[in-house]
């Protein structure tokens, strides 16, 4: 049965500070964090999670190891509803061909996760929230305190089924994938990255050539012409979520130049779509996250000024190499070509360009992705908060 608390005060998210690289803190609001995310998740879980623990009847208090899944809904009351192992998370799944009604589905056999909620768990739009949940060994935490927040009209502006649904459908390629810190290191040096579209057989080569310490520019040609055959289907599921209006022409032009391989102009407008979709979303295009501080605060009736206000949803390793890498590419790129361009090899030249190009088709559709349960921007008072 759910437990019904008093909170002594509303949480309005987590403090992420760095004294020495940055001058102002930021709180996140809202944000997606997970085992991938190493210390920063264990200080996440030191927060809220941990004091709604506390807040148990004593009878009821468990050792956060044996905690499997938990989900806390907040109201502005400051009242708390809170569930510790007792839920069933129902998921509307799209299977490969050959897997037959009624038989085993396995993690291999799911192809996407289209929707996820907690069974008997009401969710109001006006209601802060947090959800921790377990995919095997891996966790992953959700939570979403704008709504209860004392000014501005803060409601869930994304579908949470499925949003939930995408966190779900990250956590099951961690878990299948694997992929560690040094493995991640790797790539990212080499300016790659797993991105969810490339099929199992794409990633699990690019795996393979990072154990070995191999280059991963042998595998353009291959995950080009991957992307080139598939990306219809990219167009046209990606953006039909409200938050792309405004947006979907820059995208598809992002696509449409890829097809004419149009390196430079698909360059220069997947860069623009993802800055502006950075932008709508509050996500931090710096690196002011990797914090040495992070704290749970609570809220009052106006943030500090010297506070920045933004969204975590985006997974650790995919903004930072979004952010580090391809972004930061493309700025060089577009203030001074000659900077990063190989130099007398027109050859090395157009690998360059063309590798961009795909990073930036990958990087859209990623973000595409994460965003697909979003309505509508963030509002003028998220904004400005």
């Amino acid at each position: 049965m759910p437990v019904e608390i008093k909170l002594d005060s509303i949480p309005a998210g987590y403090s992420f500070s760095h004294p020495k690289k940055y001058s102002k803190p930021m709180i996140v609001l809202d944000g997606f964090f997970s085992t991938e995310d190493h210390d920063q998740f264990l200080s996440v879980l030191e927060g809220f999670p941990d004091r709604i623990v506390q807040c148990l009847p004593f009878d009821m208090r468990t050792i956060p190891s044996n905690i499997d899944h938990l989900i806390v809904v907040v109201g502005k009351d400051k009242s708390a509803t809170v569930f510790v192992n007792e839920v069933l998370f129902i998921t509307d799944i799209e299977v490969k061909n050959g897997v037959k009604k009624g038989s085993f589905v396995r993690d291999e056999d799911i192809l996407c996760v289209r929707s996820m909620h907690p069974d008997g768990v009401d969710i109001p739009d006006d209601a802060g929230f947090l959800v921790l949940f377990s995919v095997g060994w891996r966790k992953g935490l959700f939570f979403d305190f704008r709504p209860i927040q004392p000014k501005g009209d803060r409601q869930k502006s994304y579908d949470l089924p499925v949003r939930l649904a995408k966190i779900y459908s990250h956590m099951l390629f961690q878990n299948k994938f694997a992929v560690t810190a040094a493995q991640y290191r790797w790539m990212m040096n080499q300016r790659w990255f797993p991105f969810f579209s490339l099929s199992p057989g794409i990633i699990d080569e690019m795996l393979q050539r990072t154990n070995n310490l191999q280059e991963l520019d042998g595998m353009l040609s291959k995950i080009d012409e991957f992307v080139d055959a598939n990306i219809t289907a990219v167009e046209d599921k990606r953006f039909g979520a409200e938050i792309f209006n405004g947006h979907r022409d820059l995208a598809g032009e992002a696509i449409a130049a890829y097809r004419e391989r149009d390196w430079k102009r698909t360059i220069r407008t997947s860069g623009r779509w993802l800055t502006k979709m950075m932008q709508q979303c509050q996500f931090p295009v710096d690196n002011s996250l990797e914090a040495t501080r992070i704290h749970l605060i609570d809220s009052t009736d106006c943030l500090p000024a010297d506070y920045r206000v933004c969204s975590e949803l985006l997974p650790g390793p995919f903004k930072k190499f979004l952010t580090n890498g391809f972004l930061r590419s493309i700025a060089a790129l577009s203030d001074n070509s000659s900077a990063v361009l190989p130099e007398n090899d027109a050859l090395n030249a157009r690998h360059f360009l063309r590798k961009e190009a795909l990073l930036g088709i990958l990087c859209l559709d990623q973000m595409a992705f994460f965003l697909s349960g979003q309505k509508k921007p963030l509002s003028f008072a998220d904004r400005q908060s």
